[in-house]
């Protein structure tokens, strides 16, 4: 379908009309003429006007075939008894029904539904926008088509095709669709380009009639487009072209995993058959999506394809590329743009985008605009980026935890490397996070989760960075038919955030082990599906978590990092000790090392020592001798510095030095 603008100045005859009563005046005239000229063509073409105000009028066509548009305005002007100097452009369905609207308006159609009606497009008038219209510029010879097709990576297939056009038989009327395309390339511009130079090669044969032609965009993010709504689209493009962009989607596990898209293909290939001869359609495809193009070729099974793919090239080809890019841009290629070919060595379009830009970047500032040369491109910036937040700053100042802080630095920098592989428009695989955190009591692996839920936030990983803390309590239910519910709550409670489960292995305890398993196999379940923004860690005791992991291969194929908390040194301790009270404004007396150093020695050796919990209980005792140290002494003879001392003494803590070391608090 053909839908046409024409617009200019009245030479003679009625040059105004007001917007007059409905079938009254010159309105009404122009109106009735509209609707004879439609049965006196045959009902293939409608002529109206649109506006006529001051001596300029612009008047709308639509035709269902090819039609000579300057002869049917002066007909239907010389029956209004005017005439007119006209301009005339193809144009979209959009804009054709714009003009519809303003002539309804004034009067000049009885309806612009009623047109709509006649031509069975009144499907599209008021319909969901998800599809959009085009129009390509008509090539000014064969030469500018094949300069075109130069353009990208798919030259050789492309050309090959042109080939085939322009040697084929050319036909004064359009004979229908012998072929159909798909376009393959890493870009969704590179489909586009190549599109374009196919259109116009195309249309120069006659082997379509429109410039027009109509974007169909394959994506379940939005309202989905119906079966009648293309159809429609089809119907409205016969003679022309539906061109229909598969998402450039991460690849899916599986068939299940792209149901929702592979559902909107199949809609478009059931209506593309039933146009097959009168409307082109063509696919364009990201590299990636096969699971999309194999679809595509199992229900169109019966139609031919000539598919024109995005190929590497190779030294000379890619030099060629290169090319091109700069003289587009305006610029003048050098060696160090050519530096980045190797001899024997494949690219394919990204690559070769990616290495433009990046020296279009060093030419920009250091040739063309020296005055920001001192500037540092994005990628430098996110590689230099130091974390944020005080949780980070918390977690660095804690004693030890050297292979803690180790793995959640690879975590902030594998994040890092995703960000520059979004910029550069490749392919990014988030991997899941979720980690097992084993220590023995005290070792801080709560308080480092805590810490990692809030710095995963503080650098954009987590949306929330909340840490929800379960047990089996929060997990198995008590009758049947109560466990999976209760994992899923917990689960929706920690999206966004860390969801810290300890001691994992207390979920296979007790009478009811088949509700420990369900909690289980929920949790794997919750894992994958919520992969994306939430991150689980498992915490318990060494030996019992390695016996619980060894039990579940599919929980644990899922966890990403092992971490130990080591039991901490004696130095540690004392270190931990000190920390305390500096954060408290005390300070230790020089007697008070020795004497600690002794005691978490000697402390490490019993089976119930509790590490930095044990530190703690030791501190707090100490303020407590020193408060009523303070109390029961001569306060007035005491400064401030006396007052913020802790004393060796003030540690009332007795260790055998017997073969059993005795640890614990002096009654």
């Amino acid at each position: 379908m053909l839908f046409y603008k024409a617009e200019g100045t009245v030479k003679d005859g009625i040059t105004n009309v007001e917007r007059g009563y409905s079938g009254t005046g010159e309105s009404g005239m122009f109106s009735q003429i509209s609707d004879s000229f439609y049965y006196k063509h045959e009902e293939s073409v409608y002529v109206f006007v649109a506006t006529l105000k001051y001596g300029k009028i612009t008047m709308g066509i639509v035709s269902d075939e090819p039609c000579d548009a300057m002869a049917y305005t002066d007909e239907y002007l010389k029956e209004a008894q005017t005439s007119a100097d006209l301009k005339f452009d193809e144009i979209t369905m959009t804009m054709f029904f714009n003009m519809l609207n303003n002539a309804e308006r004034m009067n000049f159609i009885p309806c612009s539904d009623y047109v709509a009606t006649l031509f069975d497009i009144n499907f599209l008038t008021n319909r969901n926008r998800e599809s959009q219209e085009r129009i390509f510029e008509c090539a000014a010879d064969k030469g500018e088509v094949y300069d075109s097709a130069g353009h990208t990576l798919c030259v050789q297939p492309l050309l090959e095709e042109l080939d085939r056009i322009y040697e084929g038989k050319s036909y004064d009327k359009f004979m229908g669709n012998p072929v159909h395309y798909i376009i393959r390339a890493d870009r969704e511009e590179v489909c586009n380009a190549v599109c374009r130079t196919l259109l116009k090669g195309l249309y120069a044969n006659n082997r379509i009639l429109s410039r027009r032609y109509t974007v169909v965009d394959v994506d379940v993010k939005r309202h989905n487009v119906s079966y009648a709504e293309l159809e429609a689209i089809y119907n409205a493009n016969i003679g022309g072209v539906v061109y229909v962009l598969v998402p450039n989607e991460e690849e899916k596990r599986s068939m299940f995993g792209s149901t929702n898209t592979v559902a909107e293909i199949v809609k478009v290939c059931v209506i593309a058959k039933m146009f097959a001869k009168n409307v082109l359609t063509i696919f364009g495809i990201n590299t990636d999506c096969k699971v999309a193009e194999k679809k595509i070729y199992e229900c169109m099974e019966n139609i031919s394809f000539v598919e024109i793919c995005e190929k590497a090239v190779f030294e000379d080809m890619a030099r060629d590329y290169l090319t091109h890019l700069s003289d587009r841009n305006d610029m003048t290629a050098d060696k160090e743009l050519y530096a980045y070919i190797k001899k024997d060595t494949s690219y394919n379009s990204r690559e070769l985008n990616e290495w433009f830009i990046e020296w279009c970047d060093k030419k920009m500032k250091h040739e063309i605009f020296p005055q920001y040369s001192y500037t540092e491109r994005c990628a430098v910036k996110i590689k230099d980026e130091e974390p944020q937040g005080s949780a980070y700053e918390e977690l660095q100042s804690m004693i030890g935890l050297n292979d803690v802080k180790s793995v959640i630095d690879k975590a902030l920098k594998y994040f890092k490397a995703q960000k520059l592989f979004e910029a550069r428009g490749l392919k990014n695989n988030k991997n899941a996070m979720h980690m097992v955190f084993t220590g023995n009591p005290g070792t801080a692996k709560t308080t480092v989760a805590r810490l990692f839920a809030q710095i995963m936030k503080d650098n954009g990983i987590l949306s929330v960075g909340n840490l929800v803390e379960v047990g089996r309590a929060d997990l198995v239910g008590k009758y049947v038919g109560h466990t999976a519910p209760l994992v899923k709550a917990k689960f929706k409670e920690a999206q966004g955030s860390v969801l810290f489960i300890d001691e994992a292995y207390s979920l296979l305890d007790g009478d009811h082990n088949t509700f420990g398993v369900e909690a289980i196999n929920t949790i794997v379940a919750e894992m994958e599906n919520r992969r994306d923004d939430i991150i689980v860690i498992f915490a318990g005791y060494p030996e019992e978590m390695k016996e619980f992991l060894a039990q579940n291969p599919g929980m644990n194929s899922r966890i990403a990092f092992h971490i130990g908390f080591d039991d901490y040194s004696a130095q540690e301790l004392y270190d931990i000790t000190e920390l305390m009270a500096q954060k408290q404004n005390m300070r230790f007396s020089d007697d008070v090392r020795e004497k600690l150093v002794a005691v978490y020695e000697a402390a490490r050796g019993d089976k119930t020592f509790g590490n930095g919990r044990y530190a703690r209980n030791i501190f707090e005792k100490a303020l407590m001798n020193q408060g009523a140290r303070i109390i029961d002494g001569n306060i007035d003879a005491l400064s401030n510095a006396d007052m913020q001392l802790i004393t060796a003494d003030d540690f009332d803590v007795e260790v055998s030095t017997g073969q059993k070391k005795r640890v614990g608090f002096a009654v």
